[in-house]
């Protein structure tokens, strides 16, 4: 009988804190490198994102300040977007008469399908709004607007009904609760590995602190 999910990731947080309190962590050579010290400055997020294949070379608004990146994420009504491109002319018949539709039966979570369409020849153009996750050992589709939502509802400590307010609110389609699951699962293994990488971090530092005032824990470590 498979165990139940919360003991899973009670398992999971007790091993890394048994290797912390275990020692195994000195000396351990078959670690993977943890790059270098600016990697190591970067906000929990950012870290999670990291490990969640998402590119996070584009600054991202969950940890960097607004007022200095550039924002690529936006809520916005489509009617203001057509306003926007009330003068833009279609690159099929060469009028200005584009409009911006979302295609509900085809969104993804909260990646919503939007088209592109001439009112005078019937040009079209779609395009989610989100980029997805490409993962070379996943056959699976991941839209990179869909994790971030499941990591914000881990970051305010709440859960699926978070996201289902927030969809209800403004509304729109929001993630399934299947795969709300599946993003939530993939993101506690992160945040566990994180939660590794913290403790190995800090019992290094402190090892690497006490070694330079006492030679029995120098000469024990090294």
């Amino acid at each position: 009988m498979p165990r139940p999910k919360g003991r899973r990731r009670l398992e999971k947080l007790n091993k890394a804190r048994n290797v912390m309190l275990s020692g195994k962590l000195r000396g351990n050579s078959s670690r993977p490198s943890l790059g270098p010290a600016s990697e190591g400055q970067r906000g929990a997020s950012r870290s999670k994102l990291d490990r969640l294949s998402i590119n996070t070379d584009v600054p991202s608004a969950i940890d960097l300040d607004l007022q200095e990146t550039e924002q690529l994420w936006t809520i916005a009504n489509t009617n203001q977007l057509t306003d926007l491109m009330s003068d833009a002319l279609c690159p099929n018949c060469f009028q200005s008469s584009l409009t911006i539709r979302v295609i509900k039966d085809e969104n993804m979570g909260f990646a919503s399908k939007l088209k592109l369409c001439c009112s005078s020849c019937g040009y079209t153009k779609s395009k989610f709004s989100s980029p997805i996750i490409h993962k070379s050992n996943c056959s699976s589709v991941a839209f990179e607007i869909n994790t971030k939502m499941v990591l914000y509802s881990h970051e305010i400590g709440k859960g699926f009904t978070s996201l289902q307010t927030f969809s209800s609110v403004l509304g729109i389609s929001g993630i399934s609760q299947r795969a709300f699951k599946d993003h939530d699962n993939k993101i506690t293994d992160c945040e566990v590995e994180s939660g590794e990488d913290m403790l190995y971090r800090t019992a290094n530092a402190i090892r690497q602190g006490y070694a330079e005032t006492d030679d029995d824990i120098r000469e024990a470590i090294e």
